[in-house]
C-alpha cells in the first residue's frame, strides 16, 4: 500500500478514534480524522481521502446517513459499528458500503477489507472507476461472510454469492433461476415465506426479518436468519435482496434452555430420587441432543453405582464400568472423545457427569469427538439440577425420618400454613400447652409465643427459605402454657416438604432441665473463675497477711457464708470475717478458731470436715450451724460457718480445696522467697567481703563469662568489675601458654566437681601464683554457673625460694670455701716455701669474693620483690652494659642491635640481670676473643620486650638450666656456677617475663629474656 494512501477516520469517541488511527498508521496508510458526518464530508471535499472508515452512531448522522452524502464524491466508506448487526449490515450493503466491519470483529479483517477495496494497482483503479458502483457491489456482494441471495418478483434466484454456496450447498450455476420454495423451503414452511415475498412486493421498502427452517442440498434441516431488502427502480420493486445467516446452533439452545426450565419445573415436584432419575431421563436428551445412555445412584452399602435408569440399547453401555466410576470418584465430568482404548464401549464418544455424592449420568454419540463445549456445558447443567433435586429428596427423606424420630423421643411437633397457623400438632404439644388439640388448629403461632419469638421464628424462616444449603434452623423460644405458665424451650424449624416456600414444620422440645444445668454451670463456672483470679493476685503476694486478705475476699465471693477464719499454726498470720449483721462475729474465738474439734481434725489428719449442724455435735455451737473446714497444706487452716443447716455441699468443699490449695502454695512461695532472699543476703556479704578474689562466671556455648567479681578481686588482679562483666574470664587472667589447662579446669568444674590446684594467672602488674578452688553452683544445668577462688600464694613460694636459696648459699657454699681456706692455710704453715697452696686459696678467694657479689645480688632482688614495677629502657641499658664490659674486659667482640628506645615493665634490677647474661657469656667462653651479641626487638603481638644474647662459647650446662627449671636441688657441687643465671631468672620473672635457652648460631649458647612491654609515659626506674 502506498504512503499516499489516506483513509479518513469518523468516529465521535475519542479513544477509538485514536486507537482506530493507530491501527492504520501502523498499516502503512496516512490518516485523517472526524468526529461527526459534517465534519468527514468537509474533510472529502477539501483533500483527497481514499477511504472512509466510519462508526455508525455519529452525533449528527449514523453511518447510513454518510454513505448517502458522500455517495456523489465517489469515495469508498467501509462501515465500523462497535457491535454486529445482520439487520444493518444488509442495509449499510444496499447503500452503497464499501465494507462491513464490526469492531468486535479482529484488526486484521478490516486491513484485509481495506487493502481489497483500496488496491495499489492503478489498472485495477481505472477498473473501478469504470465499473463505478455497480463493481464495487458486486465485490461487496462476493466477499461478504454472510449468504446473499438476489430475487426476482416470481422468487426466483438472480444472484448467488460464494457464501449461499457454502451454506445451502448449491453452486451459483445450479441455483440460477430455481423457484426458491424448490430449492430451499420445506413444505411445513412455504406458506409462512410466502407472507414474507407478499409483504415485500407490497410494502414501503422496509427490511423485513424472519426466521425459518431450511433444507440444504444434502437435505439436513437448519434454521436460518433471513434480512430481506426490496430493489427499488422508479417506485416499483423490481426484485428482493436477502442476507442469510445460519442460526441452527443458537435456536437449538433456546430450545434446550426452554427444555432444562420445564425439567427444573418438574424437579420441584419429584419426592423420590427414582422420580428425579425418571424426570431427567425424559427431558436430557432434548437439552443436550444426544441420548442418555444411563442414570446411576449410588448405593454405599454396596459401593455399587446402581442403573436406575437404562435408556441405551448396547449392554455394554449400562455397565457399571470403570469409565463411569472414574467421574463419579472425582467429582468431575469427564468425555471420551475417542473411546477406542476404554474396554468393551459400545460408542463413539462417551461423557459422563456426576451427580455430587448421588451417582451420575452418561451420554453417549456414534461419531468421535461428538461433544463441543455447548454439550458439556449443557450435560454440566443438567447434573447440577439432578443434584439439587436430589438433594431436595433427601432433605424431604431425611426430614420424614426426624418426624418419626421426634414422635418416638416424645417432642412436640407441629404444622404451620403460611400464615403461621396450626395446621397440625401432636398430643406432646397439647400436653405442654393445656390446649385442646381444636382449640389450637387454626390459631396464630403467637397462641403460644411471645411478639419476640415469632418475629424470630419468621425470620428464620426466610433464611431457610432463601438459603438452598440450610436445612435447619434452630432457636429457643419461652412457650406460654394455658394456665400463663412459662416453659423454655428449644425449636427446630424447617421448611414444610409439601408447601416448600411458606408453609412449615417443627419440633418442640422442654429445656427447662437442660436451663437449669445451665445455670448451675455458668454459676460453677463463675465461682472457678473467681478461684482462678484470686490464685493470679496471689502470685503477686509477699507476705501471709495479704495471702489470706485475698482468700477470705475470694472466699466470700464462691461461698454463701455468714463468717470465716484462716490462720497459720504458729498464728504468725490470720485473717477473719463476719458480716455486720451475723451474730457469729462475736462468737469468733480469739485465737479465731471457729470451731476447735474440726479445726484439729482438719490440721492433723490434713482432711476437709464438713458439717451440717453443729448443734448436734455439741451443745453450745451458738449461731453457727454449718461448718467448713479445710487444711491449708501444713500450714494453717480454714473455716468458714453459716447461720443456716447443710448450706455446703460437695462443691463447696472442693472449691473451698481448690482456692486453700492455692494459698496453701502462695505461704510456702513466700516463705521459700523469705529464705531465699535471707541466703541470698547472707551470700551476697560473704562474696563481698570474703578476702580472697572471688569470680562467678557462667558457660555459655564456649568459655566461662564473668558475672561479677567481689572486691577483692579488683583488689588484687586490679581490674575493675565493670570492665570484667560480660568478658570471658580465661582471656583476661590465664596467661596464652595456660589456657588448654584453664579449659580443662572449666571442665571440670561444669561437670560438677570441686577443683582445688595452683595456677598462675596474668593480673594487671603481672603474673602470680594462686590457689585456685573452683566450686561448681547448678550441677547438672546447662550453661551452670560457677565460683571461682583464687587465694594468692606469689609471696608465700617467693618467700620459700628465698629462704631456700639463701640457706643453701650460706650453709654450703660458703661454708665449704672457707674450709678448703682453712685446710690450704694449714698445710702452708707446714709447707711454706710451696707456691701452690699460695695459689689455691687466691683461687678460692676470688671465688668466693664473686660468690658475695652475687649472693648480695640476690638479697638486693629480694628485697625489691614488693616494689612496683616501672619504664626502663632496654635499649639504652644496652648500650650502658656495652660500655661496661669495654672498661672491665679485654679482647671482647660485643655487638648491640636495638631500636631506639625499648621500654619494659620491669624493675630496675633488669639492668643486672641483662649484664650477668652478658658477663656469663664472656667468662665462660674458652675463646681467645668471646664474641657476644646482644639483639633487643619489640613484639607488637605479645606486647613484649626481647632481650637476647648470643655467644659463641660452650654453651650453658644443662644441670644449670635444671637449676632454674627447678627441677634439681641445690646440691654442693652447683651452686656457686648456677646462682647468676637464677638471679637473672629471678628478675624476669619478678616482672612478669620469662627466660629461655636455645643455641645460637655460631654455635653458643643464646639467651632470651622476654618482659612485658611499658607505655612510654609509665614511672621509669
Amino acid at each position: 500500500m502506498s504512503g499516499a494512501t489516506t483513509i479518513l477516520c469518523v468516529d465521535d469517541d475519542e479513544t477509538a478514534r485514536s486507537q482506530l488511527s493507530a491501527l492504520l498508521t501502523e498499516a502503512g496508510y496516512a490518516v485523517a480524522t472526524a468526529s461527526d458526518a459534517a465534519a468527514a464530508v468537509e474533510a472529502v471535499a477539501e483533500r483527497t481521502i481514499d477511504a472512509v472508515v466510519a462508526a455508525h452512531a455519529l452525533p449528527d448522522a449514523d453511518g447510513l446517513d454518510l454513505l448517502e452524502r458522500l455517495d456523489a464524491t465517489g469515495v469508498p466508506v467501509v462501515l465500523c459499528p462497535r457491535s454486529g448487526d445482520e439487520r444493518l449490515a444488509g442495509r449499510a450493503m444496499a447503500a452503497g458500503a464499501a465494507g462491513y466491519v464490526p469492531r468486535s470483529d479482529a484488526d486484521a479483517v478490516l486491513i484485509d477489507r481495506l487493502r481489497d477495496v483500496l488496491c495499489d494497482d492503478r489498472t485495477a483503479r481505472s477498473q473501478r472507476a469504470i465499473g463505478g458502483e455497480q463493481n464495487r457491489l458486486s465485490l461487496l456482494i462476493d466477499q461478504s461472510p454472510l449468504a446473499i441471495i438476489e430475487w426476482t418478483p416470481e422468487f426466483t434466484v438472480a444472484g448467488w454469492n460464494p457464501a449461499a454456496e457454502e451454506l445451502f450447498g448449491y453452486t451459483e450455476s445450479a441455483a440460477m433461476g430455481q423457484p426458491g420454495h424448490d430449492l430451499l423451503v420445506p413444505e411445513s414452511e412455504r406458506e409462512t415465506v410466502e407472507a414474507v415475498r407478499q409483504e415485500l412486493l407490497d410494502g414501503d421498502g422496509e427490511v423485513t426479518h424472519v426466521v425459518n427452517e431450511n433444507e440444504t442440498r444434502d437435505g439436513d434441516r437448519i434454521t436460518c436468519e433471513w434480512h430481506n431488502t426490496p430493489l427499488v427502480d422508479d417506485g416499483e420493486v423490481v426484485g428482493a435482496l436477502s442476507f442469510v445467516r445460519d442460526v441452527t446452533d443458537r435456536t437449538q439452545r433456546a430450545a434446550a434452555l426452554e427444555s432444562l426450565q420445564e425439567m427444573s419445573r418438574d424437579l420441584i415436584g419429584a419426592d423420590s430420587r427414582q422420580d428425579v432419575a425418571a424426570t431427567v431421563a425424559a427431558a436430557a436428551p432434548d437439552i443436550v441432543h444426544y441420548p442418555m445412555t444411563t442414570f446411576r445412584l449410588y448405593d454405599a452399602d454396596g459401593d455399587a453405582l446402581d442403573c436406575v435408569e437404562c435408556l441405551a440399547d448396547d449392554e455394554s453401555l449400562i455397565r457399571d464400568a470403570a469409565s463411569l466410576r472414574d467421574a463419579f470418584e472425582t467429582g468431575q465430568q469427564v468425555v471420551y472423545e475417542d473411546t477406542t482404548d476404554c474396554e468393551d464401549v459400545g460408542a463413539a464418544s462417551l461423557l459422563v457427569q456426576p451427580l455430587g455424592d448421588h451417582g451420575l449420568i452418561a451420554f453417549h454419540a456414534e461419531t468421535p469427538d461428538a461433544f463441543d463445549e455447548t454439550d458439556r456445558y449443557l450435560a454440566t447443567v443438567v447434573g447440577a439440577a439432578a443434584e439439587t433435586a436430589l438433594d431436595r429428596a433427601e432433605r424431604k427423606r431425611e426430614l420424614e425420618r426426624r418426624e418419626t424420630l421426634l414422635d418416638a423421643v416424645g417432642d412436640g411437633l407441629y404444622a404451620l400454613d403460611s400464615e403461621g397457623r396450626y395446621t397440625a400438632v401432636n398430643d406432646t404439644v397439647v400436653e405442654m400447652s393445656g390446649y385442646d388439640r381444636e382449640e389450637l388448629l387454626g390459631e396464630h403461632v403467637s397462641t403460644l409465643m411471645s411478639t419476640e419469638d415469632v418475629e424470630r421464628g419468621t425470620a428464620n424462616l426466610r433464611e431457610l427459605i432463601a438459603a438452598a444449603d440450610v436445612d435447619v434452623a434452630s432457636y429457643e423460644i419461652t412457650l406460654v402454657a394455658k394456665d400463663g405458665e412459662e416453659i423454655p424451650c428449644e425449636v427446630n424449624m424447617s421448611l414444610h416438604p409439601d408447601d416448600v416456600s411458606d408453609g412449615s414444620v417443627g419440633s418442640v422440645r422442654d429445656i427447662s432441665r437442660r436451663k437449669g444445668m445451665e445455670r448451675k454451670l455458668r454459676e460453677r463456672k463463675r465461682k472457678i473463675e473467681s478461684v482462678h483470679r484470686a490464685a493470679t493476685r496471689l502470685e503477686g503476694c509477699r507476705d501471709a497477711e495479704t495471702i489470706f486478705d485475698v482468700a477470705v475476699d475470694a472466699v466470700r465471693e464462691v461461698l454463701d457464708i455468714d463468717a470465716c477464719t484462716i490462720q497459720t499454726v504458729d498464728g504468725a498470720a490470720s485473717r477473719r470475717f463476719a458480716d455486720a449483721d451475723s451474730p457469729l462475729d462475736d462468737e469468733i474465738a480469739p485465737d479465731g478458731r471457729i470451731d476447735r474439734r474440726a479445726y484439729d481434725r482438719s490440721r492433723r489428719a490434713d482432711e476437709t470436715v464438713v458439717i451440717d449442724d453443729l448443734r448436734e455435735h455439741r451443745d453450745d455451737a451458738g449461731s453457727a450451724r454449718a461448718l467448713l473446714s479445710v487444711p491449708v497444706g501444713g500450714v494453717g487452716v480454714f473455716q468458714a460457718a453459716s447461720t443456716t443447716p447443710a448450706a455446703f455441699d460437695d462443691e463447696d468443699a472442693e472449691l473451698a480445696e481448690l482456692l486453700v490449695s492455692h494459698v496453701a502454695n502462695a505461704v510456702e512461695r513466700v516463705r521459700f522467697e523469705t529464705e531465699l532472699r535471707e541466703e541470698r543476703d547472707r551470700f551476697a556479704a560473704l562474696f563481698e567481703n570474703v578476702p580472697d578474689p572471688v569470680v562467678s562466671t557462667r558457660a555459655v556455648d564456649g568459655p566461662p563469662i564473668v558475672i561479677d567479681v567481689n572486691p577483692a578481686f579488683e583488689r588484687v588482679f586490679g581490674y575493675d568489675a565493670d570492665r570484667l562483666r560480660g568478658e570471658p574470664l580465661d582471656e583476661v587472667i590465664v596467661p596464652p601458654e595456660d589456657r588448654d589447662r584453664a579449659a580443662e579446669l572449666d571442665a571440670r568444674g561444669a561437670r560438677g566437681e570441686l577443683v582445688e590446684t595452683e595456677v598462675r594467672r596474668q593480673t594487671a602488674t603481672g603474673l602470680r601464683d594462686f590457689l585456685l578452688t573452683v566450686v561448681p553452683v547448678e550441677v547438672g544445668e546447662e550453661n551452670a554457673m560457677t565460683y571461682g577462688v583464687y587465694t594468692d600464694i606469689t609471696e608465700r613460694k617467693r618467700q620459700q625460694k628465698r629462704v631456700e636459696v639463701l640457706n643453701r648459699v650460706l650453709r654450703h657454699d660458703l661454708r665449704n670455701g672457707m674450709n678448703i681456706v682453712k685446710g690450704c692455710a694449714e698445710m702452708l704453715a707446714d709447707r711454706a716455701d710451696d707456691d701452690e697452696y699460695a695459689s689455691t686459696i687466691q683461687e678460692r678467694a676470688d671465688e668466693l669474693i664473686a660468690l658475695a657479689e652475687k649472693t648480695r645480688a640476690v638479697e638486693r632482688t629480694l628485697a625489691r620483690d614488693d616494689a612496683d614495677p616501672g619504664s626502663v629502657d632496654v635499649a639504652a641499658a644496652a648500650d650502658e652494659i656495652a660500655a661496661r664490659v669495654d672498661d672491665e674486659f679485654d679482647d671482647v667482640d660485643l655487638s648491640v642491635t636495638a631500636p631506639e628506645n625499648a621500654y619494659a615493665l620491669a624493675d630496675s634490677m633488669l639492668r643486672t640481670a641483662i649484664y650477668h647474661v652478658v658477663e656469663n657469656a664472656i667468662v665462660h667462653n674458652d675463646s681467645d676473643v668471646p664474641t657476644v651479641d646482644v639483639d633487643v626487638t619489640l613484639d607488637d603481638r605479645s606486647e613484649h620486650v626481647r632481650i637476647a644474647v648470643s655467644d659463641d662459647g660452650p654453651g650453658i650446662p644443662d644441670e644449670e638450666r635444671a637449676l632454674l627449671a627447678e627441677d634439681r636441688e641445690i646440691t654442693q657441687l652447683r651452686h656457686a656456677s648456677g646462682l647468676g643465671l637464677w638471679l637473672v631468672n629471678w628478675v624476669v620473672t619478678q616482672s612478669g617475663g620469662q627466660l629461655s635457652f636455645d643455641e645460637a648460631s655460631t654455635g653458643g649458647a643464646r639467651v632470651v629474656l622476654e618482659v612485658p612491654r611499658a607505655r612510654v609515659e609509665q614511672r621509669p626506674v
